[in-house]
Order: C-alpha cells, then sequence, then structure tokens
C-alpha cells in the first residue's frame, strides 16, 4: 500500500484521488503516523439500464407515469434495432 502526506493530499487532491478511482488503496499520514486508509468504492455503477429504471418506477408504484415515458419505453422496447435519431436530420 502506497503512503500519501497530508500535504501532497492537500497540494494535489485531485491527483490522489485519481490514483484511488484507479484501484489504488493509499495511507494517509500525518507526521510520518498513518491516520487513514483511502480506498476505492468497488460497487459503484457508472449507469443504470432503461429496464432497471423501468422495474424501479414499477416497484416504487408511483402511480400513473404523467410524463408517457415508461409506456414508451415498454413499447419501444422490442420494436427493432436501436437508430441514432440525429442521423436521419
Amino acid at each position: 500500500m502506497d503512503k500519501v502526506g497530508v500535504r501532497e493530499l492537500k497540494q494535489n487532491p485531485r491527483a490522489v484521488l485519481e490514483r484511488v478511482e484507479h484501484g489504488a488503496t493509499l495511507e494517509i499520514t500525518l507526521q510520518g503516523r498513518s491516520v487513514a486508509v483511502i480506498s476505492p468504492v468497488t460497487h459503484r455503477k457508472k449507469w443504470t439500464s432503461a429496464a432497471e429504471v423501468a422495474m424501479a418506477l414499477k416497484l416504487a408504484q408511483l402511480g400513473a407515469d404523467q410524463t408517457g415515458w415508461l409506456t414508451e419505453h415498454e413499447e419501444s422496447r422490442d420494436a427493432g434495432p436501436l437508430v441514432d435519431p440525429w442521423t436521419t436530420l
């Protein structure tokens, strides 16, 4: 485990956190003494699929979908391949 002094953490927090984001576990030291450990979050999702959102809306039982999004999603799920709408302009 790499050690990072509190001075380095204060002077360049973004670089330290980017190391953690890329998988490094860092020990933070204050005047040579270990005071903390920073480790990456391993369960973080980068995105949520439309199907998961639709299921969450159904489970939440929020009542009628005022936007029509859920109905549109359910109708388009099996409608065919995804098409980029900007290519048809």
